[in-house]
């Protein structure tokens, strides 16, 4: 797999996307910009709801500075257990 400048991910030889380059803070933001839900509301979406359907126990505790202007994340801090 190939990660390029422009952040397509591929195999080398074929024309076809390998998958993504999106980072979870960017999705999270993403999801915050596009549907207009508030911070808050996003984050889990993204960490405990998916952990607990499975079935899996808190590992850590992740914070981070929101700007709703921006619709960006920063100052994102991971806690472990």
């Amino acid at each position: 797999m190939v990660l390029s400048e422009d952040g397509r991910v591929f195999q080398p030889g074929t024309p076809w996307l390998a998958g993504s380059s999106a980072t979870l803070d960017c999705c999270v933001a993403n999801a915050a910009r596009f549907t207009g839900l508030p911070f808050k509301e996003v984050l889990p979406m993204a960490s405990t709801q998916p952990a607990r359907y499975l079935g899996l126990q808190a590992a850590g505790r992740v914070t981070a500075d929101w700007n709703a202007a921006d619709c960006r994340l920063s100052n994102l801090k991971v806690f472990n257990a």
